[in-house]
């Protein structure tokens, strides 16, 4: 009788404190680790944005010393 009633003790510890102190760490895990993806997405981006506009600046410099060059 004594063994059968450690047994379900066991289980309802398990099923009541065990495994939801296991998914809460879990869904916190997946919280960050998604923020953490969104917030390199965006440094991926404005790292981007950044290029493109040197390389824009850099076509109207050009651009510009050539048209200095063709009035000189």
């Amino acid at each position: 009788m004594k063994n059968s009633y450690n047994k379900g003790l066991r289980r309802r510890l398990i099923s009541v404190v065990i495994l939801p102190i296991i998914s809460l760490f879990w869904m916190i895990g997946w919280i960050l680790s998604y923020v953490g993806s969104q917030k390199t997405l965006q440094i991926d981006i404005s790292k981007q944005q950044l290029i493109f506009q040197k390389i824009i600046l850099k076509d109207k410099s050009e651009q510009e010393a050539v048209q200095q060059e063709i009035l000189a």
